[in-house]
């Protein structure tokens, strides 16, 4: 029989938890529609799902679709729930437990000021011996839809966001029926539609974003995950109720395992959740809102007045010269424009996409006669903020000295990972990350610049060497170039010197989000990501030996540290902090001056339709 265990109301999101025996199951539900929840037809979802390498695979047909169900999650007993309210949040803490010495916890988080909820699980082996996680989720959500009974045919739709390069964000919608998510005559097979994305590109194929719209009760529920390395999602539907849940990609789907030695923790990236009354749209919003909300205390100030911000790419197409820039510098005076970006290419005589000169970061002297701080000064006399473009995860094939670096760069199987002309510095290694602080962080001081545009133009895919599994190794590796990203932050304020370094930190991913959030900008984490010496010595890259103990002991605070950064493209105050203005392609620098189009109201990226302004979205400034 299965029982209310407790609810939870905040901010018009209901958390229902119910108990059935040892398992745990969460019902999201807009506020006030509690009395509604009809459905007890259907087996209860656990709260966590979760797989052990010495456990038995589940049964159902499931091999190779999905490790759901297994005898791991079977094992987990509940042991208490705890709740901590406050005014603007309440924070609700469900423990379980395994005889084999394996303690999970997941923790959700309701806000006062969103109907939004966050899910954080974490396991601790508590035992005298080590156990190997092949399958963890973030989140899941079980008995969709709770306001319906039986089969309810025809009235579930599932939204997912398809992307590809220079084609994000595209909805699709499509009936669970369509998806074969419907049960057999015997409610034997265990049907899963599982998806996302392997790589270092969290966006390609799929968004890391679903959603399931009860259309006979007008009710939908929307979740997204939040990590840069390999992701999933899986539909499952093995009786009359349906599920959702997500988080790391595991062995099957991403190559992932993870070995909990005794007294070990691990805690998968964050899941955020909603139940909304109204559809896909409705939902998306309440996402972003949440992402927006983690987001903005950590801005810098130009986020609230949006300048607009030149990039000079579309006009030199990788070839920025002295000569170009003071062109476009004094054609650009006096046009209000916030800030001025030298992209890429100012490292090289040959066009950006004919080369591959990536990882000294020396300006070519050719196109820069008078160096870089001549025309510095000259955008910042126009009146001006100066940015620059970076790649500084890549090591390039015109750059021998760094893509023969085997030692510092990511390996496969042995080899170092090469796609195309590119390879990868390996970010856990402390001596890469000595290198790249001298050559990024003294090179923005030295020359004054105020704003950094971060690109990533090449996937890691299935993983990389350095750990557990493949997918494990690529996990540490984006967290660990989130440990750079926010040393640079940290080395902008923990030395006291706000303009010594870039205040803003751009993206532009060729078609991928932004992988990296910055880093919370408080006195702890100026202490943990101590600032960059200049007078200390640049590692040689004709030698030295690294590994990952490093970065791996602050993998747990930058998880934390780094929020929800994939659910903005476009909004009201998006996350890049400044509009990208690509010369001729959208026709801003034409021949004879400037050309100025009319400014049109921004689009919530949560989905690719545009939102109305009276759906709380401020206006920008954006020039397109």
């Amino acid at each position: 029989m299965r029982e209310i265990l407790n609810r939870y109301t905040l901010g018009g999101l209901t958390a229902v938890y119910r108990r059935e025996g040892d398992v745990v199951e969460l019902l999201l539900v807009p506020a006030g529609s509690e009395g509604s929840i009809a459905r007890a037809d259907c087996a209860a979802e656990p709260l966590i799902q979760a797989k052990l390498t010495e456990d038995d695979a589940p049964a159902f047909f499931s091999g190779g679709r999905t490790m759901r169900n297994s005898p791991t999650v079977k094992a987990m007993r509940y042991t208490g729930q705890t709740a901590q309210k406050s005014a603007d949040k309440t924070v609700v803490v469900t423990k379980l437990t395994d005889p084999r010495g394996l303690a999970y916890t997941h923790t959700l988080t309701l806000y006062a000021d969103n109907p939004a909820a966050e899910v954080v699980t974490s396991v601790e082996n508590t035992g005298s011996e080590a156990h190997t996680l092949e399958m963890l989720s973030s989140f899941t959500l079980g008995s969709l839809s709770p306001f319906s009974a039986g089969l309810a045919p025809v009235t579930l739709k599932i939204h997912r966001l398809r992307s590809t390069w220079s084609a994000e964000g595209r909805l699709v919608t499509e009936a669970a029926e369509d998806l074969q998510l419907e049960p057999s005559w015997k409610c034997y097979s265990a049907n899963s539609v599982r998806f996302g994305s392997v790589g270092s590109f969290p966006v390609r194929g799929f968004v890391p974003f679903c959603a399931v719209e009860d259309t006979a009760h007008g009710v939908t529920w929307a979740a997204a995950t939040t990590q840069g390395s390999s992701w999933q999602m899986e539909l499952y539907r093995q009786d009359r109720g349906l599920s959702l849940s997500g988080g790391l990609a595991d062995r099957e789907f991403g190559a992932w395992c993870k070995t909990l030695a005794p007294g070990a923790c691990f805690t998968a990236p964050k899941a955020v959740l909603t139940a909304v009354r109204g559809g896909v749209d409705t939902a998306a919003q309440v996402l972003a809102e949440n992402t927006r909300r983690a987001i903005e205390p950590l801005l810098p100030a130009s986020e609230k007045t949006l300048p607009v911000l030149f990039n000079e790419f579309c006009s030199t197409w990788g070839k920025p010269t002295e000569e170009t820039i003071l062109r476009h510098v004094r054609a650009l005076k006096g046009k209000n424009l916030g800030f001025y970006v030298i992209d890429a290419g100012w490292y090289d005589d040959d066009a950006f996409e004919a080369a591959a000169k990536l990882g000294r970061w020396e300006l070519s002297r050719r196109a820069f006669p008078h160096g870089l701080k001549y025309v510095v000064d000259a955008i910042h006399n126009a009146g001006m903020k100066a940015g620059i473009w970076f790649e500084f995860e890549m090591a390039g094939r015109d750059e021998p000295d760094c893509f023969t670096k085997t030692d510092w760069l990511l390996t496969r199987d042995g080899r170092p990972i090469t796609a195309g002309d590119r390879r990868f510095w390996d970010m856990r290694k402390p001596e890469v990350q000595e290198y790249l602080a001298h050559r990024v962080i003294d090179f923005l001081r030295s020359n004054g610049i105020d704003y950094m545009k971060v690109d990533y133009n090449e996937t890691i895919g299935l993983g990389c060497d350095g750990a557990e599994s493949l997918g494990e190794g690529l996990y540490e590796q984006i967290l660990a170039s989130q440990q750079f990203s926010a040393r640079l932050s940290a080395g902008a304020l923990c030395i006291g010197r706000a303009s010594a370094l870039p205040q803003l930190l751009g993206a532009c991913l060729y078609g991928q989000l932004f992988r990296c959030a910055r880093v919370r900008r408080d006195s702890h984490h100026c202490r943990q990501y101590a600032p960059h010496d200049p007078a200390a010595p640049e590692p040689d890259l004709g030698g030295g030996q690294g590994g990952a103990a490093a970065a791996k002991a602050v993998l747990p605070n930058l998880q934390r540290a780094f929020g929800a950064a994939l659910l903005f493209r476009r909004a009201g105050r998006p996350l890049g902090s400044a509009v990208d203005c690509y010369g001729r392609r959208h026709g801003i620098l034409r021949q004879g001056g400037l050309h100025h189009r009319p400014r049109r109201q921004p689009a919530v990226w949560f989905p690719h339709r545009q939102l109305p302004r009276t759906q709380g979205l401020a206006g920008s400034r954006a020039a397109r």
